[in-house]
């Protein structure tokens, strides 16, 4: 292609006359994803419940062994392509067959953790809300992995903090898309 500069004075006129069809359009270059890393096992003796983003569901701990002092966690990643399209989203867990007892539940991107987090909730039924961005919502990123923690757990109780005296206190999971 020959670039050419042409000096127009006012009332010129310049006519371009070509020899071939129009150059075909330029497609844009494909947007390229990096591959995500795994995401990291869960720290300490934890036991892993998977759930699938977009499929409301119901697990129940005993299903995983007996829920007492051993954490467990819920892993979920939120897909690639996800938006906040205003829908309440949330992850609640209940007393389910055990004894009523405290719990402590953290969201975070490493399973087991129950430090800082990106949100906690704490009571006999513990709800976390989770979504991509928005008001009310915990801003997760879309295709990043990330635990709801879960531990029988009250800084009041002596010990090591587990409030499950009868070795198993198991609950009910529901998590709503």
């Amino acid at each position: 292609m020959t670039a050419h500069t042409i000096n127009l004075q006012p009332g010129d006129t310049l006519t371009v006359t070509t020899d071939g069809a129009a150059p075909p359009p330029v497609d844009p270059p494909p947007v390229v994803v990096p591959p995500q890393p795994p995401p990291p096992e869960p720290i300490g003796d934890v036991t892993l419940i998977d759930a699938t983003w977009g499929v409301i569901g119901r697990a129940f701990t005993r299903d995983y062994g007996p829920f007492g002092c051993n954490p467990f966690a819920i892993r979920f990643t939120v897909p690639a392509d996800a938006v906040n399209d205003g829908r309440p989203r949330y992850i609640s867990i209940a007393e389910s067959g055990g004894p009523p007892t405290l719990r402590h539940a953290v969201l975070s991107a490493l399973g087991g953790s129950f430090g800082a987090g990106i949100a906690h909730s704490y009571g006999k039924q513990v709800t976390i809300n989770v979504g991509v961005g928005g008001v009310g919502a915990m801003g997760l990123t879309p295709g990043g992995t990330y635990y709801m923690n879960v531990r029988n757990w009250s800084p009041d109780a002596p010990g090591s903090g587990c409030t499950c005296e009868s070795g198993s206190c198991d609950a009910s999971v529901d998590c709503v898309w």
